[in-house]
């Protein structure tokens, strides 16, 4: 072999040595440590926009039922329907796709 050859050996072998230092280092341990605390409080925030999408849902249904008492009774008032309608679209409008 001539000495090309070794030393191409030997700085490829080097190289390769350097990847697997550099890829078991630390720092990246506490970066996948850090990117599952970020999921967590990810999946933490979007369990909270769930649960309140449910209580508007809950709130919207019981507005419906109203109106729908109302119109069944014959009691309607446009003020009242008026109240409800508007209570139902303010609830929908930051949940609307942009």
């Amino acid at each position: 072999m001539g000495p090309f050859f070794r030393g191409f050996l030997s700085s490829s072998f080097l190289f390769l040595v350097l990847i697997f230092i550099f890829g078991m280092s630390p720092g990246r341990k506490n970066k996948k440590k850090n990117t599952s605390k970020r999921n967590f409080e990810l999946i933490k925030s979007n369990r909270d926009d769930i649960k309140l999408i449910l209580k508007n849902i809950e709130d919207i249904n019981i507005a419906l039922e109203r109106v729908a008492k109302a119109t069944a009774n014959h009691q309607i008032r446009l003020d009242s329907l008026y109240k409800e309608n508007s209570f139902i679209i303010k609830t929908i409008e930051p949940f609307k796709p942009h």
